[in-house]
């Protein structure tokens, strides 16, 4: 297709997404309130808060 740019493999919304969900993860690790993430990414509170549960879950 024209006008389109090539993506590469791992470029779609579930890359994207795993990316978001290590950065909130990081940023919970430094200290930054989940309600903060939230906000800066436009989530619900409460969406944040599951990942950083199941991310902290993951590390145990």
């Amino acid at each position: 297709m024209r006008g389109v740019p090539y993506l590469p493999r791992g470029s779609g919304l579930a890359a994207r997404t795993q990316d978001l969900r290590q950065a909130v993860f990081a940023a919970w690790q430094s200290g930054v309130a989940c309600e903060v993430s939230a906000a800066d990414t436009g989530l619900d509170t409460s969406t944040v808060e599951r990942w950083v549960a199941l991310a902290d879950l993951r590390r145990t």
